[in-house]
């Protein structure tokens, strides 16, 4: 199975019919699996629990079904110097005491 980059769905993402089997697809691990470039996206890993999408997140937002989300939690990247707190020193001597 894989993912179809014309923007179909795999048939099958996953398969749990096998009682506790579970199968986690991740696209990057094929040879073929191609980066998208800038105001694209693609899913990249497929698990029971959900999907990672790789790409431009703004994009991904608005392919969303309207009034489909109830909540979006970001969390900004660390070490970007906007907060006192937000350097690795405070993380290293955080994770000494």
């Amino acid at each position: 199975m894989s993912y179809k980059p014309d923007g179909g769905a795999p048939d099958a993402l996953f398969d749990l019919s096998a009682g506790s089997s579970r199968e986690i697809l991740n696209f990057a691990d094929d040879k073929n699996f191609v980066p998208v470039r800038e105001g694209n996206f693609q899913p990249q890993v497929v698990a029971p629990e959900g999907t990672i999408f790789q790409g431009d997140s703004t994009e991904w937002l608005r392919s969303l079904e309207p009034t489909s989300v109830d909540l979006i939690f970001a969390d900004p990247p660390y070490n970007i110097k906007k907060a006192d707190w937000d350097n690795w020193l405070f993380v290293i001597e955080s994770v000494d005491r």
